[in-house]
């Protein structure tokens, strides 16, 4: 997650199983424990990393290890693993892992046979990554230009691919050719037009859409007369 200096983090990882559990939070490689600006709470299921005025240097990939005598957990990135030790037939049987943000949830699940006596289980999860809306950071804006000059219309976005933008004028598409010049990128859509004409004067609508959302803007060109000082 992205967050503004001094402000403060919380990072929460929930668990279930057999108490009592070991609890280990992580910055890369290196565990982290209560002191200075950072505070590891544990509850009954659940456990919290708080990062208190946080700096730059705070920056990295922070990971969550639970595990009993049984069962370790741990959650690095995009990746959820679960360890079960001391494996007897009763522990064969399907797991599943479900993981959720605000944009969604996803759960996949796996079946673990035990044929005879092993020491240790291991499996490894790679969790979903969730589609981001597409979205309209910063929308056009409306503008006016001389008769015979060029005008440009530009959108900022966000979202996940694969993003479709689409700029019209009166119900109608428009696409790159003599008159009109799209340009795209994962960040923007840019339109111009290339020799405005009178008849230019109106409202330009701009969509955009992934599989997961779609967002609008309108904005306005007024194409103004040339104006001819007589001569004294």
């Amino acid at each position: 997650q992205d967050v503004v200096p001094g402000s403060t983090v919380v990072l929460k990882s929930a668990y279930s199983g057999t108490a009592p559990f070991k609890v280990k939070w992580f910055k890369g490689e290196t565990e982290i424990t209560t002191g200075g600006t950072r505070f590891i709470k544990k509850e009954t299921s659940a456990s919290t990393l708080e990062l208190h005025s946080v700096k730059p240097s705070d920056s990295a990939e922070y990971a969550c290890e639970v595990s009993n005598d049984k069962c370790q957990m741990a959650f690095t990135g995009s990746a959820a693993t679960l360890n079960l030790s001391n494996c007897s037939l009763d522990d064969s049987g399907s797991f599943v892992c479900m993981a959720s943000n605000e944009a969604g949830s996803d759960r996949c699940s796996c079946v673990v046979t035990v044929k005879g006596t092993f020491n240790t289980a291991a499996m490894t999860v790679d969790l979903p990554l969730f589609s981001e809306p597409a979205n309209i950071v910063e929308p056009a804006k409306s503008i006016s230009v001389t008769v015979g000059d060029p005008a440009t219309f530009e959108c900022r976005l966000s979202g996940s691919k694969v993003l479709l933008p689409k700029w019209s004028k009166n119900g109608k598409e428009l696409t790159s050719g003599k008159k009109y010049k799209l340009q795209c990128t994962d960040k923007s859509s840019v339109l111009k037009i290339l020799s405005t004409e009178k008849n230019d004067s109106g409202e330009y609508f701009f969509e955009v859409s992934n599989d997961v959302g779609r967002a609008t803007c309108e904005a306005v060109l007024t194409v103004l007369g040339l104006f001819i000082l007589p001569f004294s």
